[in-house]
């Protein structure tokens, strides 16, 4: 429902699952490393991976901006 609404808004998603998913599945990350280590529940985000997120936030949209600015050929 959320990737409809953004199409039909011509507005990108950042798929944060689909990306932490990959730090796990592809990167091997444990998920030790990905949770707050002072979060008992383990439901909050490292530093490290708060860190990561916002890097990945970072280039997506450094990479939409350059293309935004970039003339149609």
């Amino acid at each position: 429902m959320i990737s409809e609404l953004a199409r039909d808004a011509g507005v990108n998603v950042f798929r944060r699952f689909a990306f932490m998913k990959g730090l796990y599945e592809v990167e091997q990350v444990s998920f030790d490393r990905m949770v707050d280590p002072t979060d008992d529940s383990r439901l909050r985000d490292s530093d490290w991976a708060t860190q990561r997120v916002a890097w990945a936030m970072k280039l997506a949209i450094a990479g939409g901006a350059g293309k935004a600015r970039s003339p149609v050929a």
